[in-house]
């Protein structure tokens, strides 16, 4: 196993949202983090229809927020909410 791995404090598995900005966050008060992704490249698929308010204030704080506004997908406005219980067709 390499050092990089083996002299950390913290491991984080996963790429995504809470996977980067969770080392961001460690790297930045001095705690000696890894983040391991399985995927080699950006994912060409969107992850998520909407961002939470807390999580804008948390990019606000990084200094993202316009970063991600800027690259998200325009609605137009359009807001949707679905609820369900199943990812199936159940007839």
């Amino acid at each position: 196993m390499s050092s990089e791995i083996t002299n950390v404090e913290v491991l984080i598995i996963g790429g995504g949202p809470v996977g980067l900005v969770s080392a961001i966050q460690l790297g930045r008060a001095g705690i000696k983090t890894v983040l391991l992704e399985r995927r080699a490249t950006l994912s060409v698929h969107a992850k998520a229809a909407g961002i939470h308010a807390r999580t804008m204030e948390i990019y606000r704080q990084l200094g993202l927020a316009s970063i991600v506004r800027k690259n998200s997908a325009d609605w137009n406005g359009v807001f949707t909410v679905g609820w369900m219980t199943r990812l199936h067709r159940a007839w």
